[in-house]
């Protein structure tokens, strides 16, 4: 009886937003689709400014070259200062400027403050921007637990020192530390340099860790490595993940995957995620990044000679078999994938998430898709080809650099290192 209910509402409010875009569209070129605490953003001559979802009534006009959603009665909007700066502000509920657009970047205000940045530093500032903290230092994370790690930069040993500050801007934990994690249940964990790791709680009392070593980059748990070992601890210093492994990495997000690492046992790798379980059974020789949604695994592994690669989804099923010599990450819903042809010899093509060959294997090499085009060499040349095969740069260049990023591509012409547009122009 709710699914009707819930279908009619849907579809009276995608009727209202089609009514309000209608009656808006001879005054802006466009709107939000997401309201956000009874408001809009609104588009002109790429401009942007606020209107009430109700009403359609104008709060700010369009003025800004940047604007974020409303969150607890503030929006963080961005002015130009520059070919490519933004300097960004403060407004409420009714237009005022409470912050100028005076600052690098700001953090959306949460329990009353926001994290700001100007010239590469970092402090805090209330929601009436009153600066709690002037911006002094060179890394400041969220705020967890009521704390945040903070850095400034020591010129004297060329690194970082690393402690932790309040909400009011208050040191707490002095800043002498190489590493830290985030503060949370009271406790953080600390690298003090020349392997030794503390657990240190807001009094500052350290208590030691014996670990070998200790990873800080991962999502929950960290990384440790004893007698050549390897496992994972908790932010408390507890073993989540016992130290079998004899090789691993940090936790990180890939795609919607949840977090996922690559562990070794023996001669053979599999991916487990934070509660142990193996998500890709530990039977590969190698296994590589999600992207995409798969990972490129191998067998019968030997370095440019021979192997067997195929791909699995998350869940570790075999969706594309392992008849390829090498397979690349998925880019742009296609990946390379190359084929033995005699001896050291291979012709490279690219397949679709369900294993079809949309692109021939006919080329001597071939890269990831990057904004649309990809590098490929054919005839002892590299030119760039679109999703659908098509050669839209000609076979030219003795070496390529990378894809595309932002519209350029280094390339390697007659000898000469050039930087070439979409069209192949150096202009």
């Amino acid at each position: 009886m709710n699914k009707p209910f819930s279908f009619l509402l849907l579809l009276v409010c995608f009727s209202s937003l089609a009514i309000s875009q209608q009656a808006w569209k001879n005054k802006y070129d466009s709107l939000s689709l997401i309201v956000s605490e009874g408001t809009y953003i609104i588009y002109k001559n790429g401009k942007a400014g606020y209107a009430e979802e109700k009403t359609g009534k104008e709060i700010v006009s369009p003025q800004y070259d940047k604007a974020r959603m409303f969150r607890n009665g503030f929006a963080i909007v961005s002015k130009r200062a520059g070919y490519d700066k933004l300097s960004s502000g403060v407004i409420n509920k009714s237009g005022k400027e409470i912050v100028p657009p005076i600052y690098d970047y700001i953090s959306d205000i949460n329990d009353g403050i926001a994290i700001i940045a100007l010239n590469e530093k970092f402090g805090i500032m209330d929601k009436t921007g009153k600066k709690l903290v002037p911006p002094k230092y060179s890394n400041l994370w969220e705020f967890s637990g009521g704390m945040a790690a903070v850095s400034i930069y020591d010129k004297n040993k060329g690194k970082d020192k690393w402690g932790f500050i309040d909400k009011k801007g208050k040191e707490i934990i002095p800043l002498k530390y190489e590493r830290v994690c985030s503060y949370k249940d009271g406790i953080a964990v600390v690298d003090k340099g020349e392997k030794k790791y503390f657990i240190v709680n807001k009094n500052g009392k350290e208590t030691a860790l014996n670990y070998e070593r200790i990873g800080f980059k991962g999502y929950g748990l960290l990384l440790v490595e004893l007698n050549k070992k390897f496992g994972f601890i908790n932010s408390k210093g507890e073993v989540a993940i016992p130290l079998i492994y004899d090789n691993a990495h940090d936790f990180y997000s890939w795609q919607r995957n949840g977090y996922l690492t690559n562990v070794r046992l023996g001669n053979k790798e599999g991916v487990i995620d934070t509660s142990g379980k193996e998500i890709i059974l530990i039977k590969y020789d190698l296994v590589g990044l999600f992207r995409e949604g798969l990972a490129a695994v191998t067998m019968d592994f030997i370095p440019a000679v021979d192997s067997k690669n195929g791909y699995v989804d998350s869940v570790g099923n075999l969706v594309i078999p392992m008849i390829y010599n090498s397979a690349g990450n998925f880019s742009e819903g296609i990946a390379a994938v190359s084929k033995k042809i005699g001896g050291r010899n291979f012709n490279y093509g690219y397949i679709n998430k369900e294993g079809k060959e949309v692109i021939p294997l006919e080329f001597e090499n071939a890269s990831e898709f990057s904004e649309g085009l990809a590098a490929v060499k054919k005839d002892g040349k590299y030119g760039f080809i679109d999703s659908s095969g098509k050669v839209v740069i000609p076979f030219s260049f003795e070496r390529v650099f990378g894809n595309f990023r932002n519209g350029r591509a280094k390339v390697v012409k007659d000898g000469k290192s050039l930087t070439i547009n979409k069209k192949g122009e150096t202009n």
